[in-house]
């Protein structure tokens, strides 16, 4: 379990509801912290191992939430500002639930097709 400051706490659970696992809400909020550092800071900060902070970088970066320093070795990580990455994942996350809700959609009426066709009156 990842340990917060309490005065983190909330902004970990709103990102929680957005759908951020706690250790990716956790490192979010500390390269926001931080600003550009590497891993070894980000880790202590974290309160998580280096892999486990390697992993969730990677995972934050494919939502696009962090960039990576590209000049040299030890890379230096970024958060991407809250209000650009935080409207991306909610952008994501409508489009998610978007495609859901069409999904839900069209097996209902399927459902209700079949039923209609194969149902005997009672």
């Amino acid at each position: 379990m990842v340990k917060t400051k309490l005065y983190e706490e909330y902004e970990v659970q709103l990102l929680i509801q957005m759908g951020f696992t706690r250790s990716q809400a956790t490192v979010y909020l500390s390269l926001l912290k931080l600003g550009d550092t590497d891993s070894k800071e980000l880790s202590k900060e974290a309160n998580l191992s280096s892999q486990q902070v390697f992993r969730i970088i990677r995972e934050l970066q494919e939502i696009g939430l962090v960039e990576r320093e590209l000049i040299m070795k030890p890379y230096k990580f970024k958060a991407i500002p809250p209000e650009l990455g935080l409207k991306l994942v909610l952008t994501q996350r409508l489009k998610q639930y978007r495609e859901m809700q069409e999904n839900v959609i069209e097996s209902f009426k399927k459902a209700q097709w079949y039923f209609n066709k194969f149902a005997k009156p009672i």
